[in-house]
């Protein structure tokens, strides 16, 4: 059990005070004015409009969610037809939109929730039916999975570790699909690349690095590393 520091709860004297956030005039969707009416000191009717060499009013900001976070947007197909002709021609809608059934917007929140904070998919789905009122299936979250759309993203920001100047290479452990595999992570000051593989002896490596080895390469001494030439490599000192 921690031991009782013998301090009153809260802040403690001599804490500097942190400011709250003010959120930018374009963020704020109503400010309501409150207006001084009598004056403190004579007592008299004050006027509602403001005189010269006045302070800046003061401000308090109240933060809510909206009662609906969704934004459904429904396309309806009309069906017409000639009065001299039986064929019934329906209006279409297009591909673009019947592609999917998530905006990008959604498809981002899915995609960051089981990225960055490492939720499960059932988690996923708990947050968007209970938090968003949006009932939606497993699979339908698994098919979110931003695999495709960090294709070109993933290959740019590869293509700018592999033209460091200088970056550091590793193959730490692993486990995909139940089964022992290890990332090889490839990262210079602003960037990082893996590939997960079950495997990472030379053939992986050179994958990783693509044609020939360009900068300075930190690592350790793991047999494959030197496929990268001597004269290009910072070996790690390990105390």
């Amino acid at each position: 059990m921690k031991k009782a520091t013998g301090r009153k709860p809260g802040g403690q004297p001599g804490h500097s005070f942190h400011q709250p956030h003010r959120f930018p005039p374009g963020q704020l969707q109503d400010v309501v004015h409150h207006l001084p009416e009598i004056c403190k000191g004579c007592v008299g009717s004050l006027p509602k409009g403001a005189s010269e060499g006045l302070p800046d009013p003061e401000w308090y900001q109240v933060v809510e969610i909206p009662r609906s976070l969704l934004e459904v947007t429904e396309h309806q197909s009309y069906p017409r037809c000639r009065p001299n002709c039986q064929e019934i021609t329906w209006g279409e809608i297009p591909g673009e939109i019947t592609r999917h059934w998530f905006c990008p917007r959604l498809a981002g929140l899915i995609g960051y929730l089981s990225g960055s904070p490492h939720v499960r998919k059932r988690g996923s789905e708990a947050v968007l039916e209970q938090v968003f009122g949006l009932p939606v299936a497993l699979g339908s979250i698994s098919n979110l999975e931003l695999t495709e759309a960090l294709v070109n993203p993933y290959f740019k920001v590869l293509a700018w570790v592999r033209q460091a100047a200088s970056k550091n290479v590793d193959e730490p452990g692993w486990k995909m699909r139940g089964k022992k595999a290890w990332p090889l992570a490839m990262a210079s000051v602003c960037h990082a690349a893996f590939q997960i593989g079950f495997n990472r002896g030379k053939p992986a490596l050179q994958a990783l690095l693509g044609g020939n080895p360009v900068g300075v390469f930190g690592s350790d001494r793991w047999w494959a590393y030197p496929l990268i030439p001597t004269c290009l490599r910072q070996l790690c000192w390990p105390i």
